[in-house]
């Protein structure tokens, strides 16, 4: 049984409660309202029965928790399933006796927050009896009031799952979350019984603060603030008097004196706080995504003391992997990767957290892989494989695309209860398989999307019947089907299926006189895309692959950063790796380097501004060199499910030398280097 409390609305909440002398370690259980989802309308009129998870209304972050004033943690997660509630339970070590105070600044839509205090596995208080609370809404204002002209015009909303938060000091109730506090003018909080059973979150966000790396004074109390790189955080400020204070964050600067706050993701990060009292500290509820402040208004010195920012992401080893070669800018893309996986995985892989805050398939993929590559623990990758299944996206081949996670994911962790409990969906939603006649869909469900941005297709026929590109997913998927239905001891109805298909496709799409396959049946265009995706699928007979992979060569990167990840799978799988390396090292517009000398800190949603006006510049689909690295350069995958068996395979290439240290899930420590190898 929980009791929830709170309701909708912003609350400041707490309660006192006493210790013994060996109570032992104590743990604060919280379970909190479910994250909820925009309307169908978002959905593009979804008919399948599922909700999807496209922009998430209400708040991101429901709860700050904390301790004695101390901050134990936020969340919750976004439940597995749609609508379930998660709890998290937070360690608190083991506390004095004596009186101690739970205190919680919340943003609820429904009942709001149930809370435990265990000790010993006994509950020795909750949120049953003795909460009281105040309302926060006036502290926490979505509306500047103070200044109209921060709001009386649209320049960007604040992004999804947040509000704007135009701070008020003076209704923060000062010592709120320490012992002796007075709140007899608070009411005190109604319970609502909860017999549900949530979900565990098996991990918490890791919260970690972070000085500035640089803060030019502009001038009559503005200031330019530069952290280095870009992360998803919160700022925390405390002002030496009263004053308002203006608060503009970025990804990327205007010029050296200005942020661009109003993002090209069309989000607005622009807020005014107002510091009632000296010394009082003021710090975002919610999340953003940036690297850079401008404040305007600040009263005395800004400074590494006064001004800092709480990195919010999953638990990630730094440790777990080294990758260090001889060539200076393929050590730039890594890191630029590996800092990218760092810093965008939070309860699952979103896409970005500027715009969408949206789990897709696809991007999941090439992120679940990076992540693979940087830290093989991937705590994000069982909550996000899981939660696929019952918020699926909208275009085709991402849902198609569920089938490579799901594989990639058991051949990393042999989870094959995670297999096992998502089968009957995976294979209903993904498989396409009951669309096949006489080896062939004429009309794929859903929106064929090829690439991101559209206008980095190559061209790439799509409207019209019988498509080639999710044709060739489809016979991959069934193969990838094949190996995981043996081994979950489920029935191979995939094989024949895969087996019958495979004529049929490479005659229904093949070019004879190019040697080139085409992109719908009947066509006479050949795309970069439709002859990556015939050889990632096995699809190309062995007689024509060298022919289609010159014909990728000769394309170059003519893609999306999306596909960038096949262009290289490709090319290394099918003996072309210094082409491959080529493209990674390549400086031109459609480059990593080429993202470097624009300033990001985390790979980008297109290769630059020109193709896509409303960029992300926090896109963890765009680090897949980290895995090109590890898998293909390095040599190095699991042969057998869970790294039973691996393989170890480094390439020579153009006396490039490098050095991998890579820590396997069970531990186990992988050491190569080109230099002690050479002269063997």
């Amino acid at each position: 049984m929980r009791y929830f409390i709170g309701g909708p609305g912003q609350k400041f909440c707490r309660r006192e409660f006493e210790t013994d002398t060996g109570t032992g370690p104590v743990t604060i259980a919280v379970t909190a309202d479910a994250h909820s989802y925009v309307c169908a309308y978002c959905q593009k009129l979804r008919s399948d029965g599922n909700d999807g998870n496209w922009l998430m209304g209400g708040s991101f972050i429901k709860y700050h928790l904390f301790l004695d004033g101390k901050r134990l943690g936020v969340g919750p997660f976004r439940g597995i399933r749609n609508g379930n509630r998660v709890e998290h339970i937070f360690p608190a070590g083991s506390l004095a006796s004596g009186k101690h105070v739970i205190a919680c600044l919340m943003r609820m839509e429904q009942q709001g927050i149930a809370i435990e205090i265990r000790a010993g596995g006994q509950v020795i208080a909750d949120s049953a009896s003795a909460f009281r609370q105040c309302s926060a809404n006036e502290f926490l204002s979505p509306v500047c009031w103070t200044r109209p002209e921060i709001s009386s015009y649209f320049k960007g909303d604040i992004g999804p799952g947040e509000l704007f938060e135009h701070l008020q000091g003076e209704f923060e109730p000062e010592g709120w979350m320490n012992a002796g506090f007075d709140d007899s003018s608070w009411e005190e909080c109604t319970p609502k019984q909860w017999e549900g059973v949530p979900e565990k979150a098996e991990w918490n966000y890791r919260i970690e603060p972070e000085s500035p790396e640089r803060i030019v004074p502009l001038g009559n109390g503005s200031f330019l603030i530069d952290f280095g790189r870009e992360a998803i955080a919160q700022i925390e400020m405390t002002a030496p008097e009263a004053a308002y204070v203006e608060l503009r964050l970025g990804e990327e600067l205007m010029n050296d004196k200005c942020v661009r706050f109003q993002l090209r993701a069309d989000t607005c990060y622009q807020e005014l706080w107002h510091f009632a009292r000296a010394g009082q500290t003021l710090s975002h509820f919610g999340v953003r995504e940036f690297r850079y402040a401008e404040v305007h208004g600040f009263p005395g010195e800004l400074s590494r003391e006064n001004f800092r920012r709480r990195v919010i992401h999953a638990p990630f080893r730094s440790d777990a992997v080294r990758f260090v070669s001889s060539n200076p800018e393929l050590n730039r893309i890594w890191e630029l990767c590996r800092y990218t996986v760092e810093a965008t995985a939070m309860d699952l892989y979103t896409d970005c957290f500027t715009r969408e805050r949206i789990c897709y398939e696809a991007d999941s993929y090439v992120n679940m892989l990076a992540n693979f590559a940087v830290d093989s623990a991937a705590p994000a990758a069982k909550r996000s494989v899981k939660y696929m299944i019952s918020h699926p996206t909208w275009p085709c081949e991402w849902m198609q695309m569920m089938i490579p996670v799901y594989y990639e994911y058991y051949m990393h962790t042999a989870d094959a209860e995670t297999i096992r409990e998502n089968w009957k969906e995976l294979v209903r939603k993904a498989s396409y398989l009951h669309l096949l006649e006489n080896g062939l869909v004429k009309r794929f469900p859903l929106e064929i999307i090829v690439d991101w941005p559209i206008n980095l297709r190559d061209g790439c026929e799509i409207d019209a019947d019988y498509v080639a590109i999710p044709h060739f997913l489809l016979y991959g998927n069934l193969r990838k089907l094949a190996f995981l239905a043996k081994e979950i001891g489920e029935e191979d109805c995939f094989t024949p299926a895969a087996d019958a298909m495979l004529p049929v496709i490479r005659s229904a799409f093949w070019n004879p006189e190019r040697r080139l396959f085409v992109d719908h049946r009947g066509s006479g265009h050949s795309s970069l895309h439709t002859n990556v995706w015939a050889l990632w699928n096995r699809v190309v007979p062995p007689e024509d692959c060298e022919n289609v992979v010159d014909f990728i060569v000769s394309k170059g990167m003519a893609c999306g950063i999306y596909n960038a990840q096949y262009v290289l799978d490709v090319l290394f799988e099918y003996g072309r790796a210094e082409q491959a390396l080529a493209l990674l090292l390549d400086d031109g517009p459609c480059s990593w380097r080429n993202m470097l000398k624009a300033g990001a800190t985390i790979t980008t949603e297109a290769w630059n501004c020109s193709q896509k006006a409303n960029m992300s510049w926090a896109h963890p689909w765009g680090a897949s060199p980290a895995n090109a690295i590890v898998r293909h350069l390095c040599g190095l995958m699991p042969t057998l499910p869970g790294w039973k068996q691996y393989r170890l395979e480094p390439l020579k290439i153009n006396g490039l030398q490098f050095t991998l240290d890579y820590t396997l899930p069970n531990g186990e420590k992988i050491h190569y280097s080109t230099n002690e190898t050479e002269g063997e």
